[in-house]
């Protein structure tokens, strides 16, 4: 399996956890609901300000070689490994126009990862 690559940390990570559940309504009108899933799982937003040119293309070189598989990550604020996705079919990234360093641009990158186990 595959590991997230040695970038920069993220910059900013937001987390949301969903159980999915099953619901319908009974005849008489009351609701009816169970557990989809077992286990409850973790969705993040990373988001980096003034990512490297270099960190994005290891990024998007990354992304481009393992989406659709699972692969590990270290969640850096209680650093745990998680086995994730790509939670989305793209990765959002805008060049900082005001903004340089010694190997050029800098960006704003935003993606989601979707814990899987």
């Amino acid at each position: 399996m595959n590991s997230f690559p040695s970038i920069k940390n993220p910059s900013g990570i937001s987390q949301r956890i969903t159980k999915k559940t099953v619901r319908a309504t009974a005849e008489n009108g009351a609701p009816m609901v169970r557990a989809r899933q077992t286990k409850a799982l973790y969705e993040y937003t990373l988001t980096w300000s003034l990512l490297s040119t270099s960190d994005l293309e290891s990024l998007l070189t990354f992304f481009d070689n393992n989406t659709g598989l699972t692969f590990s990550w270290l969640q850096p604020v209680q650093n745990i490994t998680k086995i994730v996705i790509f939670a989305e079919d793209s990765i959002e990234h805008s060049v900082v126009q005001e903004a340089f360093d010694s190997t050029g641009n800098l960006w704003n990158v935003s993606l989601k990862l979707q814990e899987v186990v």
